[in-house]
């Protein structure tokens, strides 16, 4: 299980790296350095998932250090893949929660509102969300919820000025 956790952070190294390299191509007509440009976001993104799998993989070879020294049974294939029952419906919730986020809930949003669509299925989104998966209670979930709302479309519409989804 280890070593499928190590190759799949080593590709993913390697894809991110040649993402991050392809960054530097990725121009906007008004710019006039890389930082101001199209593919500076998707430069930091690139550096910080290289440093998360990097990290990965150091704790991947921690963990097989700790193992050998316990030895545990193994799982049946399923399980590995899976995880037990309870992990197995949440996979399958969370999965369910965002096609019905993506397919659904935005475009009923932006019908109801073209500007703001996106904000309110976000919003909903996240409450149902946090309140399925998370142990918080509601005052707790809506808080959370409008502030991720509000800085993820502040940051959208402000700072990166992309055009929100519709």
């Amino acid at each position: 299980m280890l070593i499928f956790e190590l190759v799949v952070a080593a590709l993913s190294i390697i894809l991110w790296s040649i993402m991050l390299y392809m960054s530097f191509g990725i121009t906007y007509p008004s710019s006039g350095t890389f930082w101001t440009g199209g593919g500076t976001f998707p430069f930091v993104l690139c550096v910080i998932l290289i440093f998360l799998n990097v990290l990965w993989i150091i704790d991947s070879i921690q963990t097989m250090k700790h193992e050998r020294l316990s030895s545990p049974a193994r799982a049946s294939l399923l399980t590995f893949l899976f995880g037990v029952k309870d992990q197995r419906r949440r996979l399958f919730l969370i999965t369910l929660l965002v096609l019905l986020y993506v397919f659904a809930l935005i475009p009923l949003a932006a019908k109801i509102d073209r500007t703001y669509g996106f904000a309110i299925a976000t919003f909903i989104y996240l409450m149902i969300s946090l309140k399925l998966f998370g142990k918080l209670n509601w005052l707790k979930t809506l808080l959370t919820s409008a502030v991720t709302t509000g800085i993820i479309f502040f940051a959208m519409n402000n700072i990166l000025r992309l055009p929100m989804p519709k």
